[in-house]
């Protein structure tokens, strides 16, 4: 099953961003649904992992699906996943086996009714749950870890990078940091102590500074 309209926005917006994650809304059969779409790119193997997240509104309900780099959804559903798609999004079960639940027609519509979401100025509590990120509490800038470095001066860390899930983390919760250090490979260390404004802003010059990133 290839998603076309997924694909569209990505090659638009997000890949010439240079960004790894985006939250989308959708209807479908009068329930509102949010869609995370997340890319991993492993730092060592360079093997992408991307996934499809799906939360229905109201309720704790959730259901994820692996997503190929060309777009295509694998649809070879176990019974058991089938069973649970077809739960999740209330498709009523058919007998006849003509009119059963076909899973690319549901994504068809899915992917056709995508409304990406723009939460530049939610807080960042909200943006941290909405886009499921790691350690959701500690959402304030700490500090850097520069990994070249670090791996440079002790090369007994040389296996330590950053990691996919902080970088998608810096991408929604710093986005003015993110397009000076989406290249490189340097850790973003949160806190859940709060800080305001113009205290995190100096922390991140002075470790922007202090790591020569201009």
């Amino acid at each position: 099953m290839l998603t076309n309209n997924l694909k569209n926005y990505y090659n638009q917006y997000m890949n010439p961003a240079g960004l790894v994650t985006q939250l989308f809304e959708f209807t479908f059969k009068s329930n509102r649904f949010t869609m995370l779409f997340n890319i991993e790119v492993n730092l060592q193997t360079s093997i992408e992992k991307r996934s499809l997240f799906f939360v229905k509104a109201h309720t704790q309900s959730t259901f994820d699906l692996p997503i190929e780099p060309n777009f295509y959804v694998p649809l070879y559903f176990s019974a058991t996943k089938l069973k649970a798609f077809r739960e999740f999004f209330e498709v009523p079960y058919n007998p006849d086996a003509n009119l059963r639940l076909d899973p690319a027609q549901v994504l068809q519509q899915i992917d056709e009714a995508l409304i990406p979401v723009n939460m530049n100025n939610a807080p960042r509590n909200v943006i941290a749950s909405g886009y499921r990120v790691e350690y959701p509490n500690a959402i304030y800038f700490d500090s850097m870890t520069n990994w070249t470095l670090r791996n440079f001066l002790k090369p007994e860390l040389k296996d330590m990078h950053r990691t996919p899930k902080n970088k998608a983390k810096i991408q929604k919760l710093l986005p003015d940091l993110y397009p000076k250090i989406k290249d490189l490979d340097i850790t973003v260390n949160f806190t859940a102590t709060a800080k305001d404004l113009k205290t995190e802003q100096a922390a991140i010059q002075w470790e922007l500074s202090n790591n020569d990133i201009k």
